[in-house]
């Protein structure tokens, strides 16, 4: 999946197969970021920033949890700033450059996808479990679970997060306080 905004783009890829510190895989990185002792590792995802379509960066990162695909939600690309999220965490990058600001776990099993809140410095987190919202810096505003795993879309009408679970139930949070 790649995303772009200006002159910048971020690439993202699975790599089910990327071995931590070897020098045998498919590609390579500039950096690695383990977030979890290596045998527990359960997604793999690489990184790549480019300005005008010249690499300038890239980072694999592992995490435990539930394991994690890439699909057009799982990063956000705003300012300069990249959300990604890889199993129950959620990374955010310097861009272009991908230095790490911060990681935070944002859910008990794992993200399903990480959404801009429109008119605000934030993001939301769909979770298995959770549904979160967190500052560009880093800090957990609100966070709230349901009777069931989230498995429907998540969508942001006006000032409300709306979101189903696996037995059909649709949820209505307050974007602003996190209550139902």
């Amino acid at each position: 999946m790649k995303w772009t905004r200006d002159k910048l783009s971020i690439e993202m890829l699975d790599e089910p197969h990327y071995s931590f510190a070897s020098t045998d895989n498919m590609r390579s990185y500039d950096a690695e970021l383990l977030l979890v002792q290596r045998e527990s590792v359960t997604s793999r995802h690489g990184v790549i920033s480019s300005v005008d379509n010249a690499r300038r960066a890239s980072i694999v990162v592992g995490a435990g949890g539930g394991s994690t695909g890439v699909h057009e939600r799982s990063a956000v690309l705003v300012e300069d700033l990249c959300f990604v999220g890889v199993g129950p965490v959620v990374v955010c990058f310097a861009v272009p450059t991908l230095d790490v600001y911060w990681y935070r776990d944002a859910d008990p099993a794992t993200c399903f996808g990480v959404h801009l809140c429109p008119e605000e410095r934030a993001i939301l987190v769909h979770g298995e479990l959770e549904v979160s919202k967190w500052s560009f810096d880093g800090n957990r505003l609100w966070s709230f679970d349901g009777a069931d795993i989230f498995t429907g879309g998540l969508s942001i009408v006006g000032g409300t997060v709306a979101i189903e679970d696996y037995a059909g139930r649709e949820y209505r949070v307050d974007l602003g306080t996190g209550r139902f």
